[in-house]
Formats: structure tokens, sequence, C-alpha cells
């Protein structure tokens, strides 16, 4: 039997698409700007799971660069970090042009 915490912890708002591909994080530290690879492994319109090596707090703004899957078009995101769990990080994405966010929806849904 799922709990309502665990069914409540289940609950997205759009589908996501299990996937792989690199993507470049940008974030701030003690005033210092960080750039590392880390890796999408799941994605929505709405956001992303992404395995991140580095120390990220919960809240915290990043700024995210990457290329669909079959795609050549380079999208280029801000995000705030909203979980982390088991070396993944859940990241919403914020202020996404409604293009951008159908583009994103559209790979979701494959």
């Amino acid at each position: 039997m799922v709990t309502t915490d665990e069914w409540r912890r289940n609950l997205r708002r759009s589908p996501r698409l299990k996937t792989d591909f690199e993507l470049q994080i940008r974030y701030n530290i003690h005033g210092e700007q960080v750039l590392i690879a880390g890796y999408a492994r799941n994605i929505s319109g709405e956001g992303m799971g992404a395995l991140i090596p580095a120390n990220l707090e919960v809240d915290q703004m990043i700024e995210m660069q990457f290329t669909l899957p079959h795609s050549d078009r380079q999208l280029n995101l801000r995000g705030v970090i909203r979980a982390y769990d088991d070396s993944v990080y859940g990241i919403e994405f914020l202020d996404v042009a409604p293009a951008t966010r159908r583009v994103l929806r559209a790979f979701a849904l494959r």
C-alpha cells in the first residue's frame, strides 16, 4: 500500500521522460561562478532530474545549457534546486519562454 506522503511525492505536473544526455550547469558559490558538467536523467516541461557532481542546496539557483537528443537547438534555462535524492537533483525550470516550454513538453511525451 502506498502512503499519502509517498503518493504526494510521486505527483507530477506533467509527464517525465527518462533520458540520458549531458548538460552544463553554472552556479555561484562564495561569489564565484562555477561551470560543471551534469547528466539529465529525466525531463518534463516543468523540470528535470539531473546527476550533478556538486554539493548544491535546495532553493539554489542555477543556469543550464543543453541540447535535447535529436535536436540542434541549444537551450539555455534558469532553474532552482527543489530536491535531492540518491545523487540526483530535482530542478524546476524558471522563466521559460512559451515556445521553449512547448519543445520541452513535446520531447517529454515521446
